[in-house]
């Protein structure tokens, strides 16, 4: 099991009238304890590049307000909960202990490092503002990255598309092992696909609506050809020209029993995610095989490397998203 539910005594600990009085003690004492603390490097931030479920990213500046080529990543009110979150098993960032993990399973990413305790200085409405942060993450400027992200129709590329499977299923295959030896859970898709889940279901509820009234069927093929389906992002995998991949960002989901927050909340997340992903693979390597394209591998090598690591209800539930999602993701790419 990956949540350990509470003991008898954890329960009655719990119900004490101080326990959440002495929580928030602790919170507000660690707070105080870390704005006292020196800041270790002061970096400088210039326009906002863009924003995740996470994090703000920044063009890192030097002092003298010039562009560095780096960015910089600092967290949004949600990813107070994740990115600043400190590793006691590891003794340092959780951020890099999941950089260390991937790299330990052959997994690439872009240039990418943490920064500890750092002064933040950018402008907020024309206004100077120096913030502290206790962990910040920099990596490499590329410019239009979103255009750069595995994207469907990446597959089907002629001359890279095989590359791109096969990082694929590499990288998915380090994944399912990660989270069975380590209780961390890598993330292909990013959060962002649910935007792509709720515009799929939104397109294919007019297309039904259409196919449902009496209009001549000159007029609804028009209609249809309206829908111009979905861009189906791997958000999290950068693709370089010559199909191999890259991860964007390191972060995982923790899962260990000693440090996972909500485990049981995000383990489902990330499942069904994860799920989706190998769902992906199996689906690509059947749309090989009818469209005539080789396979690097024979179907009973893919399962074995793909196998999934979890409960079989999130893969069936992964299954299900990806098969809705698909006719879609054919539209946009303009395949059949």
């Amino acid at each position: 099991m990956f949540y350990k539910p509470l003991n008898f005594e954890q329960r009655q600990e719990i119900k004490k009238p101080n326990y959440f009085f002495k929580k928030t003690a602790n919170l507000l004492s660690y707070g105080l304890e870390k704005l006292k603390t020196p800041h270790s490097e002061t970096i400088h931030l210039g326009n906002i590049l863009g924003s995740g479920a996470e994090n703000i990213c920044h063009e890192r500046l030097d002092p003298e307000s010039n562009p560095t080529g780096r960015v910089i990543r600092r967290p949004n009110l949600f990813g107070r909960v994740w990115q600043t979150q400190f590793d006691k098993l590891a003794n340092q960032p959780f951020v890099q202990t999941c950089l260390d993990t991937l790299h330990g399973n052959e997994i690439e990413t872009i240039d990418f490092s943490v920064r500890q305790n750092v002064q933040l200085v950018y402008s907020r409405n024309g206004k100077e503002v120096k913030r502290k942060e206790p962990i910040v993450t920099d990596s490499e400027y590329i410019e239009g990255i979103n255009e750069k992200t595995v994207r469907y129709e990446d597959f089907f590329d002629p001359e890279t598309g095989q590359k791109t499977f096969e990082d694929l299923i590499k990288i998915t295959e380090a994944f399912n092992k990660i989270m069975e030896k380590e209780k961390l859970g890598g993330d292909c898709l990013g959060m962002e696909v649910v935007t792509d889940v709720i515009a799929c279901e939104v397109q294919a509820a007019i297309k039904l609506a259409i196919e449902k009234t009496n209009l001549p069927e000159p007029i609804i093929r028009f209609l249809e050809s309206k829908l111009k389906g979905v861009q189906g992002q791997m958000r999290n995998l950068l693709r370089d020209e010559d199909g191999s991949i890259k991860v964007i960002d390191p972060g995982m989901h923790d899962q260990r029993e000693e440090t996972g927050k909500f485990r049981t909340i995000t383990l489902a997340l990330n499942q069904i995610m994860h799920g989706a992903t190998v769902a992906l693979a199996e689906h690509l390597y059947e749309e090989y095989n009818k469209q005539g394209i080789e396979n690097f591998l024979t179907r009973e090598e893919l399962q074995k490397r793909i196998k999934f690591y979890g409960d079989e209800k999130y893969l069936k539930l992964g299954r299900i998203l990806i098969a809705r999602m698909v006719p879609h993701f054919k539209r946009k790419a303009g395949l059949k």
